[in-house]
């Protein structure tokens, strides 16, 4: 005799939060090119493939897979610490664009701004603002762009570039200096802000920049010997470091570049999307960003 408990559904919580989570996450296009995507280095980035999937017609894959939930929640915890530093914990030091969320008024390039009174334009609300961050871009003149987790007010003339990163506590506790992956892409932030056109850039010190890690859990001793869940490196420019993302960067805007693979059978080609017309010998390369002839 089948037990009636067994015909019925078990009611799991965690099955509603695994529905509702989802794991999608739209992608950027192929047309915009970020500093991240220069310096990422899984799957290292490819002029050639950038240009090919532009000319096909053939967009980025999704960033996740639908049934990486737990990868979803380990992004929203990132991103729901990033604003509070933005929007409360640096709210005061923090140089940007404002957002009101219940009017619409946008405020460009300022410190939080000190509330003058909101009215929603459908007459339905008479009251506070709700002043939100947004993270400043900037591009390159090479092409790439780049958006900052935010831009920290020291003084009137000491402005810099703030780097967030969120790390799991076992990472965090063995930390001695900032990521390779990290201090090269700050560095090629810096370079954008020192070479970009844009003039909000003349308010901002371009010579080094902060990169902080905060630890997802309570924290570890620094080297105060005091329990902390941030750790702080400043990071200096160095255009030298980053001459070869420059370089990547003007190939995309360019004719053919030359791809990064030795052979269509490397790894890194197999997981290529225009792998197979890459090596068809219908797009030869015009343009070669190392150097080579």
């Amino acid at each position: 005799m089948t037990r009636i408990s067994k015909l019925v559904p078990v009611l799991r919580v965690t099955n509603l939060l695994i529905d509702g989570i989802g794991a999608t996450k739209e992608t950027r296009t192929v047309h915009e090119l970020h500093a991240s995507d220069l310096t990422k280095q899984d799957p290292l980035f490819c002029p050639r493939e950038m240009v090919l999937m532009r000319e096909l017609g053939v967009s980025r894959p999704l960033s996740w897979m639908h049934y990486a939930h737990a990868m979803r929640m380990t992004w929203d915890q990132g991103h729901d610490m990033q604003w509070r530093i933005n929007n409360e914990y640096l709210r005061d030091y923090m140089v940007g664009d404002w957002h009101c969320l219940r009017c619409d008024e946008r405020l460009e390039w300022c410190t939080a701004p000190l509330d003058q009174g909101c009215i929603d334009p459908e007459g339905g609300y008479h009251g506070h603002h709700l002043w939100e961050y947004r993270e400043p871009v900037f591009h390159h003149p090479s092409g790439f762009s780049g958006s900052l987790d935010g831009i920290v007010r020291f003084s009137k003339e000491k402005q810099r570039m703030l780097e967030v990163k969120i790390m799991a506590p076992e990472e965090f506790k063995g930390l001695k200096a900032p990521l390779a992956e990290h201090r090269v892409r700050t560095q090629l932030y810096l370079r954008m802000l020192a070479e970009s056109e844009d003039v909000r850039t003349h308010m901002l010190d371009t010579s080094e920049a902060h990169v902080l890690y905060v630890s997802r859990a309570y924290g570890a001793k620094n080297e105060l010997g005091k329990v902390s869940p941030f750790r702080e490196y400043i990071v200096k420019r160095d255009d030298a470091q980053v001459e070869r993302y420059v370089h990547m960067a003007n190939a995309v805007s360019g004719d053919m570049p030359e791809g990064i693979c030795s052979s269509a059978l490397v790894g890194r080609a197999e997981k290529c999307p225009v792998a197979k017309p890459c090596w068809s010998g219908k797009h030869p390369a015009k343009v070669f960003w190392r150097g080579k002839k």
